[in-house]
Order: C-alpha cells, then structure tokens, then sequence
C-alpha cells in the first residue's frame, strides 16, 4: 500500500487510486469502531470483502449497476470512479431504538413495509435527515434522481434482505450510496450503486436469538465468523 495513492478513509475501508484511469481500489480494514476506540476484528476485512462481492454481482446479474468491477485479491475490490450523489438512502425493514424510544413501538417489530429516509451532508457529520425536495432545491440531486433512487434502493434492499434471511439475519436496516456516470457532455448521467455490501452499512438480528450483534470484540469476532460459515466463505469440515 506504500507505494499507492491513498485518496481517503471511510469507515471499514480505505480508497487508494487505481493503476487504470477512472478506476479506484477499495481495501477492506480489519478495524472496527469500539466504543470510541479502533480495534482488530481478525478476519473482517477478507469476509467483508468477498460478501460484498457476492452481492455486487448478485445485484449486477439482475440489472442493477453498480461501480463494482471485480475482486482484486483477498481484502481488496476494483472499482470504476463516479461522481458521488451526495445524499445517501436509508431503508428501514424494523424498526429500530429511535423509534422504540421517540415513539413507543417495540424494537424489531417488521414494518408492513421497506422506509426509505434520505440523509444529506451537514457540517459536521452525514447523518441528517433531509426531505428529497429540500435535497432537490439545494442541487444535490435531481427531480428524476429522486424517483431513481427510490426504484433501485428498493431493488436492492430486496436482494440484501433474501441473501441474509437465507443465513438466518433479519436485515434492520441498511445505508446505500451511490454515484453518476456520464457517458458523454449530452446525455443525462446514469445513477450507479457505489457502497459496499457488509454488516458495517447494516444493522443485522440473529433469527434464533432475536438479538442484534453488540459492539465488542468477542462479539464480532463470532459474529463474523458465523456470516463467514453461513454464507459459505468458510467451508465446513465434513
């Protein structure tokens, strides 16, 4: 990684430029957010990666593009560069502790059906919501953007939601970006899926306990050895 351009740090990953024009290098870390505090989860980055790259292509097969190129190595995926649509789409499946404690409804309780919440920059961090004409009159994005991205975060939703119910994880909800790409100076900009797919843009319950993963190291260490099992990166010993 010396030798490379690192462009920026974002969560579980780091972005370096890639050797080709247009393209850039996603590294997944092993480095988890705890309490505060950067630790080692053995393994998250290499697992993260190739869920990530089964879902990208699961997606793509159906349709939906995405920035996903392919899978370089173990713990990094190739990416073709866009510009990135600066408001990102929250689905919700369940509801979640905001609502729990705004509210009044239980924790987990499965929504009739898919939320979608668009959430805008601010100064300090990227977590406010912001309703789409807001986003709209501010440029951000535009009137047929609105109704794009609704169509494909829905799509996608889908496909994460079947692909972890099939391992036994309830999706609770799940953060999506995305990017434009234009093909020439005439043509509009077509909306690409730029995020990744892993447990670190989504909230996951277990089906057997009902319990959501909670931020420690055990914790996630066994976690992700079980999303490594379940979903077939780690084969079982017969």
């Amino acid at each position: 990684m010396a030798n490379r351009t690192k462009l920026f740090e974002d969560g579980g990953r780091i972005f370096f430029q890639g050797s080709d024009p247009g393209t850039v290098v996603h590294f997944f870390k092993d480095d988890a957010l705890i309490k505060g505090e950067s630790l080692t989860i053995n393994g998250k980055g290499a697992i993260n990666n190739q869920l990530s790259e089964r879902l990208h292509q699961t997606l793509q097969d159906l349709g939906v593009l995405s920035t996903f190129m392919r899978r370089l190595n173990m713990r990094e995926q190739l990416h073709s560069v866009g510009e990135i649509v600066p408001v990102r789409i929250k689905i919700h499946n369940y509801t979640d502790l905001d609502v729990n404690q705004d509210y009044g409804v239980d924790m987990g309780t499965k929504l009739p059906y898919p939320i979608l919440e668009f959430v805008g920059p601010t100064q300090h961090k990227m977590d406010k919501l912001i309703t789409p004409e807001l986003a709209e009159a501010f440029g951000w994005i535009s009137s047929y953007e609105i109704e794009d991205l609704k169509v494909l975060s829905r799509k996608i939703n889908d496909v994460v939601f079947g692909f972890f119910r099939g391992i036994d994880y309830d999706l609770i909800d799940i953060t999506l970006d995305f990017a434009r790409i234009y093909k020439d100076e005439f043509s509009d900009p077509m909306l690409l899926f730029a995020g990744e797919l892993t447990p670190e843009t989504c909230s996951l319950r277990s089906r057997h306990t009902l319990q959501i993963t909670e931020n420690s190291v055990e914790n996630l260490t066994q976690f992700y050895q079980d999303m490594a099992r379940l979903s077939g990166i780690i084969k079982e010993a017969d």
